[in-house]
Order: C-alpha cells, then structure tokens, then sequence
C-alpha cells in the first residue's frame, strides 16, 4: 500500500518525501473570490479520488473538472521515481457525488465510511457541514478522523473564508481546524499590473511548515513560481 498521495505540486510533494501521508487531514483555507477551487483541481491527481460535493451539483463538478476520458488520462510527473513510498499510477480515477442537504454529516460519513481502499477525498466545502450544533459535529469529526487513519485515506476539506469574520468567529471553525493535521491557506493580492496568489502552511504535522508564503502562478493551471527562494522550516 501507498504510504502518501500526490499533492500535484512537485515543490510539495518533495517537501515531504511524494507527498501528502495516508491517514491525513489538510484543510485548504481559501477566499472566495481567490482561485481555491483551481487549486483543488490540481489535487485530483492520486489513483483514486472521490470528489464530495456539498454546494455544486455532481454533473457541474464533472464539466468543471475535465470530461470523463480526461479524468482517466491526465498525465503528471512524481518528483522522485526512486521513492518507494509511493508510485505512479497508469491512471486516474475520479468518482463525483453529492451530500445530501438534508443529513450532510451523515451523508459524508457514510461515503467515506463506504470507500474500500485508501482514496484521497476531497470535501468542497466543508462550511455547511459547521453549521451543524457543535455536540454532532466534534462527534462527527471525530468518527472522520478515526475512518481516515485507519482506512489510509488522505482527506482534503475546503473551508472558505468569511471575509467579515475571523476563523475563531466562524461556528465550529476552530474544531475543523484542530482535528486537521496540516492547515493551508490560500490568499490573494492584487497589485497595479497583476493579482498575485501565495500558498501558506501554518500546521503540519507530517512535515515542515513554510518560511515564507509560495507564490503560485495560475495562467496555466497550477505552477509555482521558481523565481525566488522559499525555504521550509
């Protein structure tokens, strides 16, 4: 088995030795108005993914994502060939669906409950599943994280940004951050002649966390940009 899964940024994926390990929780802390949901589509990128939708319908995420044949097809390079952690899969398979409104943390829960072999998940977003009471989401959290560990999977939870408020204000906001094991921020800055984006870890506990900010280049899917040094302590 996998010991980690791609992040598709090679930069990462390097940092910490192919990739994110199995068993883990990253929260990606975007804006809405930032390019966060590109981000995510650069996540796709491991054998297996289940792609869990809570806003946007499952046919809107497939024409979003790329069409089928490409989900199956889409190449990418692993930073190192010689790591025996992990390995390059000949393709890529991509399952899309949608949580139900009105059970969500259930309807996640059993999803991923469901899954039979380690998959790297993407949760998009995670905002409506906060505002359930406290009480039924740290239980639910906490029966996630025991799933994800001992399954291997590797879960990516989307948690935007509200731009009036600070995450500690936010409902449950603190309890999904805790209960993840590395937290990345994605932010936006707009100067006279561009709009830059740059890359934050914060949390890690699999790996070293950033120095300073990688600025991500977005033109062309996702790329980073190599102009400048960036160091991870």
């Amino acid at each position: 088995m996998n010991e980690s899964q791609l992040t598709g940024l090679d930069v990462l994926d390097r940092q910490f030795n192919g990739g994110v390990p199995n068993g883990s929780i990253v929260s990606l802390l975007t804006d809405p108005m930032t390019e966060g949901e590109v981000l995510l589509r650069k996540l796709t990128v491991a054998e297996t993914v289940l792609y869990i939708t809570t806003v946007r319908t499952p046919e809107t995420v497939r024409e979003w994502l790329t069409d089928a044949e490409a989900l199956s097809t889409r190449p990418y390079s692993r930073p190192s060939a010689s790591d025996s952690n992990t390995h390059q899969p000949e393709s890529v398979s991509v399952t899309i669906t949608f949580a139900d409104f009105e059970t969500p943390l259930s309807a996640v829960e059993q999803k991923i409950a469901a899954l039979s072999a380690p998959t790297t998940i993407i949760l998009d977003s995670i905002n409506r599943l906060e505002d359930e009471s406290e009480q039924e989401y740290l239980q639910f959290l906490t029966r996630l994280q025991s799933i994800v560990h001992d399954a291997g999977h590797v879960l990516y939870v989307h948690v935007l940004n509200d731009g009036q408020l600070e995450p500690t204000e936010i409902t449950n906001r603190e309890h999904t951050l805790n209960v993840s094991d590395s937290v990345w921020t994605l932010s936006s800055e707009r100067t006279d002649s561009a709009i830059e984006h740059y890359l934050s870890i914060e949390k890690n506990r699999f790996g070293p966390v950033l120095s300073e900010p990688l600025e991500l280049n977005f033109d062309d899917g996702v790329s980073v940009d190599t102009s400048r040094s960036i160091t991870l302590s």
